[in-house]
């Protein structure tokens, strides 16, 4: 049996709607889940306007050209915000049936904050000094993008 102690969501996506087939076809034991999650709005913003709009695609959204290129930018955001609430959804169902202990963390506070990371992860993780030490040496608040 292959192990997995924890999973991490950075971006919510596939893994969302088919957890649970991954987890089973690869035999994995799954401790946590922690799932990074980033204020709704920015997230749609984000989906908007990220390297052109790249997710914001007829064929991410299942639809064809003429019915993508039909609708209007307000229209497109409400997509995006229901796809992400979709996401979300079907990964709270997920670990919920399956009774996985999990986490949410407020994307990008827990890394800007380490005593915030630290009081919604150390029930499972460990005690204050180790997690405030590693938090300092992995860290980098400078990555965390702008959009």
């Amino acid at each position: 049996m292959n192990h997995v102690f924890w999973i991490w969501f950075k971006h919510l996506g596939g893994f969302c709607y088919h957890l649970n087939e991954h987890v089973d076809r690869w035999n994995w034991h799954v401790e946590h889940v922690v799932v990074m999650v980033r204020d709704l709005e920015i997230s749609v913003n984000r989906r908007m306007n990220y390297g052109g709009g790249r997710d914001m695609t007829a064929r991410a959204y299942n639809r064809t050209s003429t019915e993508w290129k039909a609708l209007t930018s307000a229209q497109k955001r409400t997509l995006a915000r229901d796809h992400l609430k979709d996401e979300l959804g079907s990964l709270i169902f997920q670990l919920v049936a399956r009774d996985y202990s999990f986490s949410c963390l407020e994307y990008p506070r827990w890394i800007l904050d380490p005593e915030y990371a630290f009081r919604k992860l150390s029930p499972p993780l460990c005690d204050r000094s180790t997690f405030l030490t590693a938090h300092r040496e992995i860290v980098d608040p400078g990555r965390i993008g702008h959009y």
